[in-house]
């Protein structure tokens, strides 16, 4: 069972005492085995997921669990419940993707990787809630995933933007489960780091986020949306059309220079009740209805109950950039529960272009009491081809790892130039 598209049975790889109503198929494709499954969640939502398990070892591996409102599959959008269809990074663009280096690079060092679409994201049931749900939801995965057969029980989780703030939710909830955490570039509060940042509500973050990711909406979303508001399948979608051209136009206000203030639609547009964006997408109402700390906001802090070590890494230029600062103080010896600590350690890329040649310095700074060990390349060099101006070729590559003071680890995972070493 080698080629792509073979198939058998989950029953017969994982084992005899798999219970019957879990059976799913099991497909084999370029060294590794996968399935893709409707995870059932507190309240009755089914969150799809894909499973890509080693092609040899087991039967229980360590886990990485990645969680996107992006999409699990490529192209984007297609094929959202095929498994052989999961998503690996752009070969012009291996770095860039909210699921980082994709399954592949996962289970080939002997992780089994779960990927999941948000709820009411692409495959998934339910309405989406801009991440109003992530913290309860992947609670509720990290359950699936430690009755499994397959599931050693240990789990790393991983992301990149908002892959990076859902996993930042998940890590929020203190599973038993999760031994360690990387997010890149993302968020911890949603108030604070997205949409108050400053105190200051963030519109562009807001308005074009929201109008950019309606395609994504699942079909339940795009249900719930038509009950409530009585409209027809071609209303909604004349809807959609019309966020699009508010969408252009924004995103052209924004480029100008100065930015936003000739625009009418900037200016003038409101907050609360726009229907380009609220029809589609209400709970972005709720969202920018809470202007003051209050409970409906304090369940959008993710940071202030994470208990596990993690890599928090980001680019002075990046827009959650500042939402590093506040991340790290909090993380104190009394925090740490469950045995492995809690060191929280910041990597900050920065890209230079010396001669022509590319030169990417880090930045490490590690804050915790059990004395994590930080290894740190300190520079990442790529070359830069002349044709196409801006394309670039990596031709080193840095490797960072962090090892608890008791120096056990399970092996390292790489995610970009990052390694980051799991207690087992």
């Amino acid at each position: 069972m080698s080629a792509l598209g073979d198939k058998t049975e989950l029953l017969d790889t994982v084992g005899p005492d798999y219970p019957l109503k879990k059976r799913a198929l099991m497909q084999i494709i370029d060294g590794a085995r996968c399935f893709q499954a409707m995870v059932p969640i507190r309240d009755g939502i089914r969150l799809n997921t894909f499973v890509f398990l080693p092609e040899s070892g087991g039967p229980r591996y360590p886990v990485i669990m990645q969680r996107t409102p992006y999409g699990i599959t490529s192209p984007e959008g297609q094929n959202v419940t095929d498994c052989t269809k999961g998503w690996l990074p752009d070969s012009k663009a291996p770095l860039r993707g909210s699921l980082l280096r994709g399954w592949r690079e996962i289970v080939s060092r002997g992780y089994a990787a779960v990927y999941q679409d948000t709820r009411g994201r692409y495959g998934s049931e339910g309405e989406d809630h801009v991440y109003g749900d992530d913290a309860t939801d992947g609670f509720d995965t990290l359950e699936w995933i430690a009755s499994e057969s397959w599931s050693n029980q240990y789990v790393g989780l991983s992301g990149s933007s908002a892959g990076a703030t859902t996993a930042l939710a998940a890590a929020s909830q203190c599973h038993p489960s999760v031994r360690a955490f990387f997010t890149q570039v993302g968020g911890s509060s949603i108030y604070d780091d997205v949409v108050y940042e400053g105190q200051s509500i963030q519109m562009e973050r807001l308005w074009l986020w929201v109008a950019r990711n309606i395609p994504g909406l699942s079909a339940s979303h795009r249900e719930a949306v038509m009950q409530r508001h009585g409209l027809s399948a071609e209303a909604l979608d004349a809807s959609a059309d019309s966020a699009n051209a508010r969408y252009t136009a924004l995103d052209a206000a924004q480029q100008a220079n100065p930015p936003f203030i000739d625009s009418e639609d900037w200016m003038r547009l409101p907050m609360i009740g726009y229907p380009d964006f609220s029809v589609w997408q209400p709970y972005l109402d709720e969202i920018i209805s809470h202007p003051a700390p209050d409970e409906f906001r304090a369940r959008h802090n993710f940071r202030q109950t994470i208990n596990v070590p993690g890599f928090h890494v980001t680019t002075w230029f990046d827009i959650f950039r500042p939402a590093y600062w506040p991340l790290l103080p909090i993380f104190k010896p009394g925090l740490a529960t469950n045995g492995y600590g809690s060191d929280q350690t910041l990597i900050i890329s920065c890209m230079k272009i010396i001669s022509g040649r590319v030169i990417r310095t880090l930045s490490g700074l590690t804050i915790g009491s059990k004395g994590s060990r930080l290894r740190l390349s300190m520079s990442q060099r790529f070359s830069m081809r002349p044709s196409h101006g801006s394309q670039i070729r990596r031709t080193t590559s840095p490797m960072i790892g962090a090892m608890p003071s008791n120096g056990r680890r399970l092996g390292p995972f790489r995610s970009g130039c990052i390694s980051l070493a799991m207690d087992a």
